[in-house]
């Protein structure tokens, strides 16, 4: 028997989709009071180790993308070790990272996907199965289970506010980069940023006058729109070379939903 419908998304028609409840605009949500009201979610077991490690003259940075990561696959995390070692590497100045945050986007942002979505709690497990042998890298399920929808530059003076409780106890300044794909960066106009780290490939239009880092990413391309693509045509195992191998296991034995 064919499985092209168990992930709840058929290719044909809309047979088996699972639309997503009505969402109100967020003038219409509750504001989170204080910025440490979900902090539980944000963890920093790795954070506090690396800080720990610190010498006179480092400069301790966090980095952040946020992101659909429906799912997340091997690009990710490659994006955030390379955006690591550019930054350490830079000359002159003894940065060094604590820890790399990624964050998947609230389910709002991701309604009219092609081939569909999965849940934040699905993409929020997937995350974490993908980053859980990292010593840097943590999921940060704030923005993904907070009511009130938030835009990137939300998150990341959100995690800005929570990481002064460690600014005060070490009396250093720990900044946030955010990392992201040229095509963000053009349509937010980011280039003029500092701390932003923006990944491009060969063919990516890169202005002289930029403020931000820019790094070339020249390994193969892998797109989360391809691997849903061929998770609704019954064909995970084409795509397996493009996952962590706990996220093919988990997209395999549990083949959650995929939402509309």
């Amino acid at each position: 028997m064919g499985n092209e419908c168990c992930y709840g998304l058929c290719p044909w028609g809309n047979r088996g989709f699972h639309p997503l409840p009505e969402v109100k605009n967020s003038d219409d949500r509750s504001e989170v009071k204080n910025s440490d009201d979900r902090s539980m979610v944000t963890p920093t077991s790795k954070l506090e180790k690396r800080l720990k490690k610190l010498s006179d003259g480092d400069i301790p940075i966090v980095l952040l993308t946020t992101g659909s990561l429906s799912p997340i696959h091997k690009g990710h995390v490659k994006n955030m070790e390379l955006a690591k070692k550019r930054l350490e590497s830079v000359r002159g100045r003894k940065i060094k990272v604590l820890c790399g945050y990624i964050s998947p986007s609230h389910d709002s942002w991701l309604r009219g996907k092609q081939y569909g979505f999965f849940p934040v709690a699905n993409r929020i497990a997937m995350v974490k199965l993908a980053t859980e042998n990292s010593d840097w890298i943590h999921c940060d399920s704030y923005e993904g289970t907070v009511e009130k929808v938030m835009d990137f530059p939300e998150v990341i003076n959100r995690l800005r506010g929570f990481l002064k409780q460690y600014q005060n106890d070490t009396h250093r300044d720990i900044d946030v980069y955010y990392i992201c794909g040229a095509d963000h960066a053009e349509k937010c106009r980011l280039w003029g940023r500092p701390n932003y780290v923006v990944i491009g490939r060969a063919n990516t239009w890169v202005p002289e006058n930029r403020k931000c880092l820019y790094i070339e990413n020249n390994e193969k391309n892998i797109s989360s729109t391809e691997i849903r693509n061929a998770i609704i045509q019954g064909k995970l195992r084409e795509v397996r070379d493009l996952l962590h191998p706990k996220v093919f296991d988990y997209l395999d034995a549990t083949k959650p939903a995929l939402w509309t």
